[in-house]
């Protein structure tokens, strides 16, 4: 059985007409959510918590149980629950953004992934930070994360990602694709470890680069 949410607001700012629309819907195991907004403010990413705590509201509707189901479930994952889902524009500055944003997610047994596309047009409206190099700022991207159980206590995850921001008269564009595979394991009831691997490409006019990087760590809980 499947629940439908739609929220819709309206109103006249001092920089014109915003307006926030989002339209959800979730499954037993799955969830869509599509939003779109004209706002001052930037922020409208979200962290793999937000994402899982919104479905599994069908399995646990008490917000405390449901809590610690979602903290167990990312953990049992390897997935760090803060991690943002979506790419964007930071500006220090005052900017109205304009963003549309399409969000999947699944939760199996033993198999968990999320996807999330969006696509941004931002401008400064501060006056103080306007200048003669001031233009709308134009970018989109996705980013996909699946992870998979291989015992009750190791599991692997892979996230892959793309940021591109669109070049304009003065500035140039840019291109980031980033992949990251990770494997973790309960050693212990209180020791646990973990090894990612990482690679990126950053194509730009002015500062190019690729990363590839190799991380292990291994924690003690006291």
């Amino acid at each position: 059985r499947g629940r439908t949410r739609a929220q819709f607001d309206i109103d006249d700012r001092y920089f014109g007409r915003s307006y926030r629309v989002l339209l959800e819907h979730r499954l037993a195991s799955s969830s869509v959510q599509f939003s779109s907004s004209r706002d001052s403010s930037t922020s409208q990413r979200l962290t793999l918590y937000q994402i899982y705590f919104a479905q599994f509201a069908s399995i646990q509707p008490n917000p405390a149980l449901r809590d610690l189901l979602v903290t167990d479930f990312l953990r049992a994952q390897n997935l760090n629950p803060n991690a943002m889902v979506s790419g964007g524009f930071l500006n220090t500055a005052v900017t109205v953004q304009q963003r549309h944003q399409l969000t999947l997610s699944y939760a199996g047994l033993r198999m968990a992934a999320s996807a999330q596309a969006f696509a941004s047009n931002s401008r400064v409206v501060d006056a103080a930070a306007i200048n003669a190099n001031n233009q709308n700022t134009r970018q989109w991207g996705y980013l996909a994360n699946a992870s998979y159980r291989l015992t009750p206590t190791a599991s692997m995850a892979l996230t892959g990602s793309r940021l591109v921001t669109q070049g304009t008269a003065t500035l140039g564009g840019s291109n980031l694709h980033s992949v990251s595979l990770s494997l973790s394991d309960q050693l212990a009831r209180r020791t646990s470890a973990s090894l990612s691997v990482r690679y990126s490409v950053f194509t730009s006019a002015t500062d190019p680069y690729r990363e590839a990087g190799i991380t292990a760590s291994l924690s003690q809980r006291f």
